[in-house]
């Protein structure tokens, strides 16, 4: 387009201010900078973080190049969904069913470790939803338990647990929803006896009222949820717009 490469070159260097092709005086066309008003980068921070919850957890991270002040935005994101491949394309879902089980326990450890990562830059105060599914059983029970502790630490709203199997109803192998956040004992649920953990503050987040009365719904898919713990959670259930 341009016969100048010099010119060219130079028009490349104005990274991201907007070109404008403008005439002058003898009507010759010249390539000109012009400002570009980012009018959403100038909006509190608080619009800017709930603009960026909107996208994918992969666009809201590509974001992070678009200029210093973005650069950490993503990790105050309030959505945390954890889709890292459409489970609804049959064709999808036929293919990890194909795999060996020892490749299928190497793309679940890829995808926790991807969780993991996230976890530990997010910097929001609060997480509205946050949404897990994959091919996952109670092998990782330890970074799973650690995710629902860490969401409910910041008053998840919405927690989805969508734990795919190749199994059709329940299976011993089904990851079981940790009581230790509740600090109660397994099989303790009708005498409310609590194990009293340190790091929940004694007493988990049911007695401490923390994390469940935000919840307003929840979906399980294969985890291991008790007749007990259900019955130990009959207060806070009121609470809840949705329980699957």
């Amino acid at each position: 387009m341009y016969k100048d490469d010099g010119e060219y070159n130079k028009s490349e260097e104005l990274g991201t201010k907007r070109r404008k092709i403008i005439k002058d005086d003898e009507h010759n066309l010249e390539l000109v900078a012009v400002a570009e008003e980012d009018r959403i980068s100038k909006l509190p921070h608080e619009v800017v973080v709930s603009i960026v919850s909107l996208l994918t957890l992969k666009e809201a991270a590509a974001t992070s190049i678009l200029s210093r002040r973005w650069q950490h935005v993503w990790a105050s994101t309030t959505t945390l969904n954890f889709e890292a491949v459409n489970f609804e394309d049959r064709n999808t879902l036929d293919y990890f069913y194909r795999l060996d089980e020892d490749i299928l326990n190497q793309e679940g450890r890829k995808y926790v470790n991807w969780v993991n990562r996230v976890l530990e830059q997010h910097r929001g105060q609060s997480i509205e939803r946050f949404r897990v599914i994959f091919f996952l059983d109670k092998g990782f029970t330890s970074d799973i338990d650690k995710w629902i502790q860490f969401v409910m630490e910041k008053r998840v709203q919405v927690l989805q647990l969508d734990l795919l199997a190749e199994w059709g109803n329940y299976s011993p192998h089904d990851y079981a929803f940790p009581y230790k956040l509740l600090g109660m004992e397994k099989g303790s649920a009708s005498k409310h006896q609590f194990s009293g953990f340190p790091s929940l503050g004694g007493g988990g987040y049911y007695n401490n009222n923390i994390g469940f009365k935000s919840l307003k719904v929840i979906r399980f898919r294969h985890v291991a949820v008790t007749g007990e713990l259900v019955e130990f959670l009959l207060p806070t259930l009121h609470f809840l717009s949705e329980y699957l």
